[in-house]
């Protein structure tokens, strides 16, 4: 990468793409994440990345995963999990097809309703 930054012992490079400045971080060896800093000012992009790089070592701290999960992924998830019961008989099938139903449509939201929901 021409031009990168390398800062915070190697963890974070800052660098940019196309007039932006994008983070890569090690998050282990050999686990990067990369994330756009939406920014073309280079000094901005400096203290977000580093910003960026002290939320992902409190996450790991907390036991957290780096990444957040789709809520598309979680309510797949969840109608997996809620079909599995209703396979060994804890759920009947009508509570079974009103999850559905929610799921179906809870999809379909614009995410600042789904935060709501």
């Amino acid at each position: 990468m021409d031009g990168a930054r390398y800062l915070e012992d190697g963890k974070l490079t800052i660098f940019r793409r196309a007039g932006t400045y994008y983070a890569r971080l090690r998050l282990s060896p050999g686990k990067y994440v990369t994330r756009s800093l939406k920014t073309t000012v280079e000094e901005t992009a400096v203290q977000t990345g580093r910003r960026l790089l002290f939320q992902m070592e409190h996450r790991a701290e907390q036991g957290l995963p780096p990444k957040s999960k789709l809520f598309s992924t979680v309510i797949d998830e969840y109608i997996r999990f809620r079909e599995r019961d209703h396979a060994h008989g804890k759920t009947s099938t009508g509570m079974l097809s009103r999850q559905s139903d929610f799921c179906a449509r809870t999809k379909t939201l614009p995410s600042v309703v789904r935060s709501a929901v």
